[in-house]
């Protein structure tokens, strides 16, 4: 279980100072049109478990 080092009402009155890069809506879209492009199928694959997991 995560642990913030902030709580309510703080937690809820923070913002960020990082900011969004200008090129990021063209760099996600050309990213998609590049995975759109290759094709292919899409699956679901069940992912391993550390030894110590118990799921």
């Amino acid at each position: 279980m995560a642990f913030p080092d902030l709580i309510q009402p703080e937690l809820g009155a923070y913002v960020s100072s990082v900011t969004m890069p200008g090129d990021f809506s063209r760099f996600w879209m050309s990213t998609i049109a590049e995975a759109r492009q290759a094709g292919g199928e899409v699956g679901i694959v069940q992912g391993g478990c550390p030894s110590w997991c118990s799921i």
